[in-house]
């Protein structure tokens, strides 16, 4: 519902209605609305986190491996974008909420989300500014910002591509939309100041 509606739109007494449950039980268990979306939002990014930082800890410079860049944005994005196929409907709902919480303009949410991804986006932005030396570590921070919107606008797959494409292009290929995502960050991240 989350998911579909919004967090704002979405009411504590169609939460309880469909869950046949009591009224009181979104209290009783979570203490608010607030606390049960922080509670789906944590048992399902959990997974993706851990997913995102094995793929970091799997970055390396090597022959035959792709540039250090190409590695951690894949390693960051990739997870984002194929959850949803790979665990079924439940990953579909958690990335279309992880999505809508980016925009939701309340600072609970936002401090959902900074408490649930923080650490981790942090320690991928490091690595890319220790990738990318040369540039100031306030301008990688805002390229890592507009990284991050690029996949979140991936993610919700709202239809906008299809609508501009006439159909020609199906932006719900998750290794399609990777395969042309990466080179274009990469070369935002490596444009000149």
């Amino acid at each position: 519902m989350f998911a579909a509606r919004g967090v704002a739109g979405t009411g504590v007494r169609d939460i309880t209605a469909a869950a046949e449950v009591n009224l009181a039980a979104i209290n009783y268990h979570f203490g608010s609305k607030e606390g049960l979306v922080e509670a789906v939002l944590a048992r399902s990014a959990q997974r993706l986190v851990e997913e995102r930082l094995k793929g970091l800890a799997e970055c390396a410079e090597g022959p035959g491996r792709p540039p250090m860049l190409e590695q951690l944005i894949s390693a960051y994005v990739s997870p984002s974008l194929s959850y949803g196929r790979e665990a079924g409907m439940d990953g579909v709902a958690f990335i279309r909420l992880r999505a809508r919480l980016a925009v939701e303009s309340e600072e609970v949410y936002r401090r959902l989300l900074a408490r649930t991804f923080d650490e981790s986006s942090r320690r991928f932005l490091e690595a890319i500014k220790a990738a990318l030396p040369a540039l100031p570590p306030d301008l990688v921070t805002w390229r890592f910002h507009f990284m991050m919107g690029s996949m979140i606008f991936c993610q919700v797959d709202n239809g906008r591509i299809q609508s501009i494409s006439e159909g020609a292009i199906d932006a719900s290929d998750p290794e399609g939309a990777l395969a042309r995502l990466i080179p274009f960050l990469a070369a935002g991240f490596r444009a000149p100041p």
